[in-house]
């Protein structure tokens, strides 16, 4: 069991990294083509990494009942576009902490109450938020669609995430993995063909950049669905770091520097988030469904 809950930590703190540094990385790419051209290149690329497992992944889909496949794929599209075009749209220190309150909201949903110690670390966690953001300078005004576009994807995520632990019931988590870059695929074809397949010419770094993004986006969804299966307080509250993560990564990159406030905030968010972990007992995976398709 120690060694599963420390599989899940690690596994949630990879997924985290990644997401840490997803809003340069995104940023990076639509400087050097299209949102339906990153989309689609990106769905496409994490899609091929796991075409072996897409046949029995759609013999499972035939077993989920006809309104949950239509939710989680009207989420599933929600998600992606709605944070591809904040991230187009708007900063990225202010997309991060429209996320900051995923966690949170999560809480509310699912159905694990924190003891004393994970409401502790909850309320530290926050407070490390609230310090961390206090100590940026953002001069940048935001419209009135951007904040609702930021509203949408931050709760597109949590029902994402909250379908996510149904769904593990039946999936594995690569296969999880693969119904979710299955609909990011043809989602971004249907939609790119709407506009005629129009986009700029895209250099070969710009496609470098939207391949490196699909084969992150894989490696984050498979690390973050395992931890979600575990330990999915610690996998929700330890989204909390994506900010250290991405000012570690832009300071090694970009030269950027932390103030005292933020590594003060920085400490205070790592440790909230990890007594909400060691506050919680992990689980074991779910037993999948072993029923044969229903016969149409």
């Amino acid at each position: 069991m120690n060694s599963l809950s420390n599989r899940a930590y690690f596994a949630a703190l990879l997924s985290v990294f990644i997401w840490g540094a997803f809003p340069t990385l995104v940023k990076s790419a639509l400087a050097q083509s299209s949102i339906e051209q990153l989309l689609t290149i990106r769905f496409l690329v994490s899609t091929l990494f796991l075409i072996a497992i897409l046949p029995r992944t759609i013999v499972k889909i035939r077993q989920l009942p006809f309104k949950m496949l239509i939710g989680f794929t009207f989420v599933t599209i929600l998600v992606f576009y709605s944070q591809t075009y904040a991230l187009n749209n708007v900063p990225a220190s202010w997309y991060v902490a429209a996320f900051t309150f995923v966690p949170i909201i999560f809480l509310l949903f699912y159905r694990e109450p924190l003891n004393t110690i994970g409401k502790i670390g909850a309320m530290f966690a926050v407070l490390g938020m609230i310090l961390f953001f206090s100590s940026l300078s953002q001069a940048e005004t935001m419209t009135v669609g951007n904040v609702i576009l930021l509203i949408i994807s931050m709760l597109a995520w949590v029902a994402y995430s909250i379908m996510a632990k149904q769904l593990q019931i039946l999936f594995k988590d690569n296969e999880f993995v693969a119904l979710t870059c299955l609909i990011g695929l043809l989602s971004s074809l249907f939609f790119w063909s709407m506009t005629g397949f129009k986009g700029d010419h895209i250099s070969f770094f710009g496609f470098f950049l939207c391949v490196l993004a699909g084969i992150a986006l894989l490696i984050a969804l498979l690390a973050y669905s395992f931890s979600l299966r575990i330990k999915p307080m610690f996998a929700m509250f330890s989204q909390y770091l994506e900010p250290i993560f991405g000012l570690i990564i832009a300071a090694i990159f970009m030269g950027e520097k932390l103030c005292f406030f933020q590594y003060l905030a920085a400490s205070v968010i790592i440790l909230g988030t990890f007594l909400v972990g060691f506050a919680t007992q992990p689980r074991l995976p779910e037993v999948l469904s072993t029923k044969p398709p229903v016969a149409s």
